[in-house]
């Protein structure tokens, strides 16, 4: 029987799930929900711009004075752990620019026509003053890391450094240790196997770090095959008359191109005759190889470019100057490139003689890492900035892709880039989104083609095949014939099908000049589309040396002479990368600025001319082809973007006129706007200019609070020094009731968890549902809790009566029966029992 104290106890609480009760139930829930916010709000934490696909901060305390880093690409949570990694760690660490918010203000100034800062770039070291971390800061993150016995790359722009050393200096530099994963596709790679961190002083000046793991990572795009040319029947013309583009070869069905005759085809040539770019600065972003037994090799034979130059470029035009750069202790050019069995001294050398091709004359500069680690990628793009040899490049080239998703160190990179007027270029992809191909990579579309927001990023550049006119004496020799989208969908030689890459990013939103335009009746404001434009991907001829034995691109026009052929969009990059430093040099010599960022201006005239009302055409419209998911189609798809670029008319835009909005329906001092191709307008006035070239615009109306556009969007055409006033027209809107209210509030968040959660939408259901099993679960433990105790109380109560009840009358006493034991008395302890009735 239990004690009378446990009794009272029991019989004490009317309701057994008492206060304390509830307290454990809502302890139990709390975790499950923090973990629910975290994950919920982890891709903010982990993404400098929206909606990456950067990895999620653990939910785990970490040490007093420190702050928990992101995680970005920390691969497949499911991928086995083979056991603690102790190799070596190279990571890039992004600092914070100063003044942020101008940076911002600046980037948006720079795209504004109306804007007194329209294009009006900043030179590296105006950049550096205004926006670069202070050199306290940056000395005191340069300690830190090296009191851990780092070694630490520094820059001179103060704005990032790179970090290398043994898995636990590094681990000891962020509070963390490293293992080793693999996973079926990717194979073993390391990964952080807690939550980074950095003391709470120093990381505060941290936008973010990449390279602690190394899931990620770059794969070249492209492919070659050595061929020989026919020995019986005339193959091609050994040459053309003096002055002019060596004529194509064409071996059976296929016309084989040089790279000078990509001047003609797509309406470069006049711009030459006026101007070469000889002042020009270019860069490219790749990495070197190795030889069969593992030994690293140069990343180009420096005479291979010599020669093709020499052997292809018509008389007077230069031959580019073209020079490497390591980094992280890549080899230099050389003849070992030649030995190269891992491809990258291919790509390496059909970058530099595609630019060298279209921008005759320009200093070329091969910024290269030891491996295709997205680390070295960061900091190649970095020293591209930094490095004083390059303080005027112009264009940089990416002729290599990885998956998908955010990058805090290119991030912030971009932002300069556009803030100095820097047009980066990155190829799209060789897979024909298709996942048999050996060049398809996670979701189909890559980044860095893919990164790209309103006012700055990359210019991601699909693929065709190109045919030209190939009669020397004809009028129209070496102008572009036919253009299809570039798509092998068997075999290649090089591990299966091929193709241009298109597609939607769930990584980053859709940019402002791609919803604005009729880009966004293909892409509906799913995310980032791309490409952006195309250009010759496949038939290419180039000079290359490879196992010590020269391949002459001019070989192909001579019966039984081997040569090389190459296919791939990294051969369309580096070609639009030779063709917008021509851009550069011919805007310079006329006083006017470098193109940068160029999504806006290609979003804009790409518009305008598939509306009908543009002056003249700047693409060629690709309307026949298909890769294996998406077709060519009018105007602006998603395997060759607007098409390819007429590069005069692209150049040579013509005058700017001065257009007039003019609001009706607001009270006076509302402010209002409109947005036209990526950039919004707004004034007080009931007027408003905006200086624009001729063409057909879109314009959204900007209503103020209150009121709404009506209708709220249209378009209009600027076609002469005098175009017609645009009338904005604007409405009350009526009140909302309370329903109406909060109808709203649920679309608007419908709007934010589709918009920017939808990656992440089966976790949190899956946590949502985890939640409810957990509270079901709990519930009807603590109902069988309380049956418990009820019973346990019911029992001690009757027992309680029992005990209480008076003994029963006694019958005749038998005098043989033995005398009553007396009881024992009861313990000192105890309580007296209760008084009988």
């Amino acid at each position: 029987m239990g004690s009378p104290k446990e009794t009272r106890r029991g019989a004490g609480s009317a309701n057994p799930e008492d206060s304390s009760t509830r307290r454990w139930r809502i302890a139990s829930i709390l975790p499950v929900l923090l973990v629910t916010v975290v994950i919920v709000t982890s891709p903010a934490l982990a993404s400098a711009g929206p909606r990456s696909t950067g990895g999620a901060v653990a939910a785990i305390l970490v040490p007093t004075g420190r702050v928990a880093l992101p995680i970005a690409n920390p691969g497949p949570a499911s991928d086995p752990v083979l056991g603690p990694y102790r190799g070596t760690v190279t990571a890039m660490v992004q600092l914070q620019f100063a003044h942020a918010a101008g940076l911002s203000a600046l980037l948006a100034d720079l795209q504004n026509p109306s804007s007194s800062q329209y294009h009006r770039y900043l030179t590296r070291a105006q950049f550096n003053a205004l926006y670069g971390p202070s050199a306290a800061t940056y000395q005191a993150a340069i300690g830190y890391f090296r009191s851990f016995g780092l070694h630490v790359t520094t820059f001179s722009g103060r704005t990032a450094l790179a970090l290398t050393g043994s898995s636990s200096q590094v681990g000891a530099a962020f509070a963390t240790t490293f293992e080793e994963r693999t996973d079926p596709v990717r194979g073993t790679y390391y990964s952080v196997s807690g939550v980074p961190t950095l003391p709470g002083s120093l990381a505060g000046a941290i936008a973010g770090v990449v390279g602690l793991n190394d899931y990620a990572e770059g794969h070249l795009l492209g492919g070659a095959a050595a061929r020989a040319a026919p020995s019986g029947g005339t193959v091609g013309a050994a040459g053309a008359p003096v002055g002019t583009i060596l004529p194509p070869v064409q071996i059976g069905q296929n016309q084989m191109l040089y790279a000078p005759e990509f001047q003609v085809a797509y309406d470069e040539l006049p711009l030459l005759d006026q101007v070469l770019p000889v002042h020009a600065v270019v860069a490219t972003i790749l990495w070197s190889g190795s030889n069969e037994s593992g030994t690293p090799v140069g990343p180009f034979v420096p005479s291979d470019i010599e020669s093709y130059l020499n052997e292809t470029l018509p008389a007077g035009e230069p031959a580019s100057q073209v020079f490497g750069i390591p980094i992280g202790g890549a080899p230099p050019p050389g003849a070992s490139a030649s030995y190269d069995v891992t491809g990258a001294s291919t790509e390496n050398t059909i970058d530099l003689e595609m630019i060298g091709s279209t921008a005759p004359g320009a200093s070329i500069y091969n910024v290269y890492g030891p491996s295709s680690a997205v680390t070295y990628l960061d900091e190649a793009f970095t020293t591209i900035l930094s490095d004083p040899a390059l303080a005027n490049v112009s264009v940089i080239s990416n002729s290599w892709g990885a998956s998908d998703g955010n990058n805090s160190v290119w991030y912030a990179d971009l932002m300069e880039a556009q803030a100095r007027g820097i047009t980066v270029l990155a190829s799209s992809g060789d897979s024909g989104n298709n996942p048999a191909s050996s060049k398809w990579i996670d979701s189909g579309v890559e980044f860095p083609a893919t990164m790209a927001y309103d006012g700055f990023g990359d210019t991601a550049v699909g693929g065709t095949t190109l045919t030209v006119a190939s009669d020397p004496a004809s009028p129209a020799y070496l102008e572009r014939t036919s253009e299809v989208v570039w798509n092998i969908s068997t075999g290649t030689g090089n591990g299966g099908p091929a193709g241009t890459t298109g597609g939607i990013s769930s990584s980053f939103p859709t940019p402002i000049w791609q919803r604005t335009t009729e880009a966004n009746a293909v892409i509906q404001g799913k995310g980032r589309g791309v490409p952006d434009l195309a250009l010759v991907a496949n038939n290419t001829l180039i000079t290359i040396t490879v196992d010590g034995r020269l391949y002459l691109a001019t070989n192909a026009s001579v019966a039984g002479a081997p040569f090389y052929e190459v296919w791939g969009t990294s051969i369309a990059a580096p070609v639009l990368g030779g063709f917008v430093a021509e851009m550069d040099a011919y805007n310079s010599a006329l006083g006017h600025p470098w193109e940068g960022f160029l999504n806006p201006l290609l979003y804009q005239r790409g518009n305008s001319q598939f509306s009908g009302l543009s002056p003249t055409p700047s693409f060629y419209d690709i309307t026949s082809g298909r890769n294996l998911v998406y077709s060519a189609l009018p105007g602006y798809d998603l395997v060759t973007g607007w098409g390819a670029p007429i590069i005069y008319a692209l150049t040579v835009t013509g005058p700017v006129y001065a257009v007039t909005f003019v609001s009706h329906g607001l009270p006076g001092g509302a402010r209002w706007g409109v947005v036209i191709i990526g950039q919004s307008f707004t004034t007080t006035q009931g007027n408003l200019t905006v200086n624009l070239s001729s063409g057909l615009y879109a314009y959204v109306a900007l209503a103020p609070s209150g009121y709404t556009g009506s209708p709220g969007r249209g378009n209009f055409t600027v076609a002469s020094a005098s175009p017609p006033p645009v009338p904005v027209n604007f409405t009350a809107a009526p009140s909302k009731g309370l329903v109406q209210q909060v109808i709203d509030l649920l679309h608007r968040g419908y709007d934010f968890l589709n918009g920017y959660l939808a990656p992440y939408t089966p976790y949190v259901l899956l946590l949502i549902a985890g939640i409810i099993v957990a509270s079901a679960v709990s519930s009807l433990v603590e109902r069988s809790r309380v049956r418990r105790a009820r019973a346990e109380v019911e029992r001690l109560e009757r027992e309680a009566a029992q005990a209480a009840a008076p003994p029963p009358e006694a019958g005749p006493v038998s005098t043989s029966a033995p005398p009553e034991a007396p009881a024992e008395p009861p313990e000192s302890d105890s309580p007296p029992a209760p008084p009988s009735n």
